[in-house]
Parts: structure tokens; sequence; C-alpha cells
């Protein structure tokens, strides 16, 4: 089993998504690729995950990998949870309709803030499963990316043999 998480140096996310992983009983090995721009944070959580490795039992091979097409080759799923422009573009998601006094009160994924992400997130999304249809047909694609519900769908347009699934972690 090959697992490939593109936003893999994610500190909000990737503690408790591999987490769920490593609990799983059914599955105790195979390779655990992680792609992410950021190079410290990325070997930040590859560090955590040959920690889990020992306390779990558990078998991964963790590998980092800079290039995304590179790391999907043959990978059986692909779980996302990134953010094109990081922080700075969540912050103005955030921060600009507040400006103007529109405050959302619950998460990013509805109104302006929800519709400025989706504007930066989605054309990379789509990328990501034309890339999967190219170098791993027919693999799971787990999406834990907000804006969920908007990216999900993006995804689930440019999917042929791709089987797209959106989380809310």
């Amino acid at each position: 089993m090959i697992l490939t998480v593109i936003g893999g140096g994610s500190s909000q996310w990737m503690k408790s998504l591999m987490r769920d992983v490593y609990l799983l009983d059914c599955v105790d090995g195979g390779e655990i690729r992680l792609v992410d721009p950021v190079s410290d944070n990325v070997e930040a959580v590859a560090r955590m995950l040959r920690h889990f490795n020992e306390v779990r039992d558990k078998s991964f091979r963790i590998t980092v990998k800079a290039d995304r097409r590179e790391a999907l080759v043959g990978t059986d799923f692909v779980m996302t949870t990134f953010s094109p422009g990081s922080m700075d573009a969540f912050y103005n998601d955030l921060e600009i309709p507040i400006k103007y006094g529109i405050r959302i009160p619950v998460s990013m994924t509805v109104g302006p803030p929800g519709v400025s992400a989706a504007l930066r997130t989605v054309p990379v999304a789509y990328e990501i499963v034309e890339d999967m249809e190219e170098l791993c047909p027919g693999a799971w694609l787990l999406n834990v990316t907000n804006p969920m519900s908007t990216v999900t769908r993006a995804m689930n347009l440019a999917a042929r043999t791709v089987r797209v699934i959106g989380l809310c972690h």
C-alpha cells in the first residue's frame, strides 16, 4: 500500500490524520510519501511518522518527495491537505471580508472567505486529479483540503478513474 500525502508538512492536520492511519490494525506496512514545499515542516512530520512506527510497531517506509508527480507514480491512496499561498493567503481569506463588515462565525467554507479560498485552491486540486489519472489511475483520493465540498466537487469533475472522497476530519 502506497499513501501519498500532498500537503504532508501540514502542522495543523498531519498529527491527527496520520494517527488515524496508524490506528488501523488491518494496515501494517507499505510506504507513506510526503509532498510539501516547506521542507522544514515536512521533515518534522517524517520524523513524527518514524516515531509512530516505533510506538505502533508498524513498518511504513516514510519518504519525502519534492516533486508531486514523482510521488504519485504507483500510488494507491492520495490524501490532500494543502493550501496554495500558505498562511498569508488564508489570513487574507478571513481578514479582508472582516474589513468590510462580513464575519463568518463557523468556518471558511462559505461566503466570501470560502469563495476566495476556492478560487486559489480549485485549480490546483483539478491539476492533482489530472496528474493522478496519468500516474496512478484508479487510486483513491481522500480530500481534506478546504473548502472541502468545493474542492471535492472540482476533483470529481476532473476524475475519470480516480475515486474521490471528501473528508471533514
